[in-house]
Protein backbone atom coordinates (compact mmCIF):
# COMPACT_ATOMS: atom_id res chain seq x y z
CA UNK A 1 0.00 0.00 0.00
CA UNK A 2 0.88 3.28 -0.78
CA UNK A 3 0.35 6.46 1.94
CA UNK A 4 0.63 9.66 0.44
CA UNK A 5 1.53 12.62 2.57
CA UNK A 6 -0.11 15.89 1.09
CA UNK A 7 -3.12 18.06 0.36
CA UNK A 8 -5.05 16.53 -2.48
CA UNK A 9 -6.18 20.21 -3.65
CA UNK A 10 -2.32 20.92 -4.47
CA UNK A 11 -1.34 19.84 -8.39
CA UNK A 12 2.04 18.44 -6.92
CA UNK A 13 -0.22 15.62 -4.79
CA UNK A 14 -2.93 15.17 -7.05
CA UNK A 15 -0.63 14.18 -9.89
CA UNK A 16 0.18 11.41 -7.19
CA UNK A 17 -2.89 10.84 -6.57
CA UNK A 18 -3.94 10.00 -10.12
CA UNK A 19 -0.80 8.28 -10.65
CA UNK A 20 -1.80 5.55 -8.54
CA UNK A 21 -5.04 5.12 -9.95
CA UNK A 22 -3.67 5.36 -12.80
CA UNK A 23 -1.19 2.38 -12.12
CA UNK A 24 -4.24 0.81 -10.01
CA UNK A 25 -2.24 1.38 -6.68
CA UNK A 26 -4.19 0.55 -3.28
CA UNK A 27 -3.26 4.08 -1.43
CA UNK A 28 -4.31 6.13 1.19
CA UNK A 29 -3.71 9.81 1.85
CA UNK A 30 -2.88 11.42 4.88
CA UNK A 31 -3.81 15.17 4.72
CA UNK A 32 -4.31 16.19 8.03
CA UNK A 33 -1.21 15.23 8.91
CA UNK A 34 0.26 14.99 13.05
CA UNK A 35 3.44 16.01 14.41
CA UNK A 36 4.36 12.27 13.63
CA UNK A 37 3.35 12.04 9.94
CA UNK A 38 5.14 16.44 9.49
CA UNK A 39 8.65 14.95 10.92
CA UNK A 40 8.53 11.72 8.80
CA UNK A 41 7.97 13.84 6.03
CA UNK A 42 11.22 16.44 7.10
CA UNK A 43 12.91 13.24 7.12
CA UNK A 44 12.28 12.34 3.55
CA UNK A 45 11.97 15.24 1.88
CA UNK A 46 14.80 17.54 1.35
CA UNK A 47 12.88 20.43 1.17
CA UNK A 48 10.56 19.87 3.92
CA UNK A 49 7.28 19.80 1.30
CA UNK A 50 5.12 17.37 0.06
CA UNK A 51 3.58 15.32 -1.45
CA UNK A 52 5.82 12.74 0.09
CA UNK A 53 5.31 8.60 -0.21
CA UNK A 54 5.76 5.48 1.57
CA UNK A 55 5.35 2.21 0.14
CA UNK A 56 4.81 -0.29 2.77
CA UNK A 57 5.24 -2.92 0.48
CA UNK A 58 9.44 -2.29 0.77
CA UNK A 59 9.50 0.58 3.33
CA UNK A 60 10.68 2.95 0.52
CA UNK A 61 10.43 6.62 0.47
CA UNK A 62 10.36 8.98 -1.59
CA UNK A 63 9.56 12.90 -1.89
CA UNK A 64 9.37 15.17 -4.71
CA UNK A 65 5.86 14.66 -7.20
CA UNK A 66 7.78 13.88 -10.22
CA UNK A 67 10.00 11.93 -8.64
CA UNK A 68 7.28 9.78 -7.11
CA UNK A 69 6.18 8.87 -10.51
CA UNK A 70 9.06 7.93 -11.91
CA UNK A 71 9.13 5.57 -8.87
CA UNK A 72 5.82 4.02 -9.09
CA UNK A 73 5.76 4.12 -13.45
CA UNK A 74 9.66 1.87 -12.31
CA UNK A 75 7.64 0.01 -9.50
CA UNK A 76 4.39 -0.82 -11.87
CA UNK A 77 5.90 -0.96 -15.07
CA UNK A 78 2.84 1.38 -16.19
CA UNK A 79 2.54 4.68 -17.81
CA UNK A 80 6.85 5.51 -18.77
CA UNK A 81 7.43 4.98 -22.43
CA UNK A 82 8.77 2.28 -23.76
CA UNK A 83 12.67 3.05 -25.17
CA UNK A 84 14.33 5.36 -27.13
CA UNK A 85 12.71 8.17 -28.88
CA UNK A 86 9.37 7.63 -26.53
CA UNK A 87 11.42 7.57 -23.63
CA UNK A 88 13.23 10.72 -24.29
CA UNK A 89 10.07 12.29 -25.12
CA UNK A 90 8.67 11.14 -21.84
CA UNK A 91 11.45 12.22 -19.84
CA UNK A 92 11.46 15.43 -21.87
CA UNK A 93 7.77 16.43 -21.31
CA UNK A 94 7.90 15.57 -17.49
CA UNK A 95 11.02 18.04 -17.13
CA UNK A 96 8.69 20.23 -19.09
CA UNK A 97 5.57 20.34 -16.42
CA UNK A 98 8.53 20.95 -13.91
CA UNK A 99 10.97 23.54 -15.25
CA UNK A 100 8.11 25.40 -17.24
CA UNK A 101 4.81 24.70 -16.49
CA UNK A 102 4.60 24.37 -12.90
CA UNK A 103 7.64 26.79 -12.47
CA UNK A 104 5.29 29.89 -14.16
CA UNK A 105 2.41 29.13 -12.63
CA UNK A 106 4.08 28.80 -9.35
CA UNK A 107 5.82 32.52 -10.01
CA UNK A 108 2.61 33.88 -11.05
CA UNK A 109 0.53 32.80 -8.40
CA UNK A 110 3.19 34.23 -5.71
CA UNK A 111 2.71 37.79 -7.59
CA UNK A 112 -0.63 37.32 -7.62
CA UNK A 113 -1.55 36.29 -4.22
CA UNK A 114 1.78 36.83 -1.88
CA UNK A 115 3.56 39.70 -2.94
CA UNK A 116 3.03 42.58 -1.03
CA UNK A 117 2.24 45.11 -4.00
CA UNK A 118 1.30 44.83 -7.51
CA UNK A 119 3.69 44.32 -9.86
CA UNK A 120 2.61 45.48 -13.29
CA UNK A 121 5.72 43.90 -15.20
CA UNK A 122 6.08 40.74 -12.84
CA UNK A 123 2.37 40.05 -13.24
CA UNK A 124 2.49 40.62 -17.25
CA UNK A 125 5.50 38.41 -17.63
CA UNK A 126 4.41 35.46 -15.34
CA UNK A 127 0.95 35.86 -17.65
CA UNK A 128 2.69 35.46 -20.91
CA UNK A 129 4.96 32.65 -19.56
CA UNK A 130 1.88 30.64 -18.47
CA UNK A 131 0.28 30.87 -21.81
CA UNK A 132 3.67 30.52 -23.70
CA UNK A 133 3.33 27.19 -21.94
CA UNK A 134 0.10 25.93 -22.61
CA UNK A 135 0.51 27.03 -26.58
CA UNK A 136 3.44 24.55 -26.29
CA UNK A 137 1.08 21.86 -24.67
CA UNK A 138 -1.69 22.73 -27.25
CA UNK A 139 0.57 22.42 -30.07
CA UNK A 140 1.79 19.13 -29.37
CA UNK A 141 -1.70 17.52 -28.42
CA UNK A 142 -2.71 18.92 -31.88
CA UNK A 143 -0.49 16.55 -33.34
CA UNK A 144 -1.61 13.25 -30.92
CA UNK A 145 -4.19 11.88 -28.31
CA UNK A 146 -1.64 12.26 -25.53
CA UNK A 147 2.19 13.89 -25.21
CA UNK A 148 3.94 10.53 -25.89
CA UNK A 149 1.29 9.26 -28.17
CA UNK A 150 -0.01 6.86 -25.29
CA UNK A 151 -1.01 8.12 -21.67
CA UNK A 152 2.26 7.95 -19.71
CA UNK A 153 3.61 10.05 -16.68
CA UNK A 154 4.01 13.11 -18.86
CA UNK A 155 0.47 13.43 -19.12
CA UNK A 156 -0.17 12.67 -15.49
CA UNK A 157 2.22 15.26 -14.43
CA UNK A 158 0.86 18.24 -16.41
CA UNK A 159 -3.02 17.81 -16.21
CA UNK A 160 -3.27 19.32 -12.55
CA UNK A 161 -1.60 22.15 -14.07
CA UNK A 162 -3.88 22.78 -16.97
CA UNK A 163 -6.93 22.89 -14.48
CA UNK A 164 -5.48 26.11 -13.01
CA UNK A 165 -4.62 28.37 -15.61
CA UNK A 166 -8.01 30.21 -16.11
CA UNK A 167 -7.42 31.13 -12.37
CA UNK A 168 -4.42 32.68 -12.65
CA UNK A 169 -4.74 34.06 -16.48
CA UNK A 170 -8.05 34.96 -17.10
CA UNK A 171 -7.85 33.15 -20.20
CA UNK A 172 -10.33 30.43 -20.90
CA UNK A 173 -9.20 26.98 -21.24
CA UNK A 174 -11.37 26.65 -24.12
CA UNK A 175 -8.63 29.20 -26.16
CA UNK A 176 -6.78 25.41 -26.32
CA UNK A 177 -9.06 23.64 -28.10
CA UNK A 178 -6.44 20.57 -28.06
CA UNK A 179 -5.95 20.98 -24.00
CA UNK A 180 -9.54 20.50 -23.31
CA UNK A 181 -10.08 17.82 -25.58
CA UNK A 182 -6.84 15.86 -23.87
CA UNK A 183 -8.13 17.29 -20.55
CA UNK A 184 -11.62 15.48 -21.23
CA UNK A 185 -9.65 12.39 -22.16
CA UNK A 186 -7.40 12.49 -19.20
CA UNK A 187 -10.47 13.06 -16.88
CA UNK A 188 -12.20 9.69 -18.23
CA UNK A 189 -8.65 7.41 -16.51
CA UNK A 190 -9.48 5.87 -13.66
Amino acid sequence: MITIYGEQARPYCQKVIRMVNAVGLVYTNTEAMNDKDRAFVATVSPNGTTPVILDSDNGVSVSESNAILLYLADKTGKLLPGQGQARADGYQWLLFESTALSASINELYHYLCAAPMDIPYALDRGRKRVLRCMEIVDKRLAERDFLCGEVSIADIAIRPWTSVVEEFTDVSLATFSHVMTWSRRMDALP
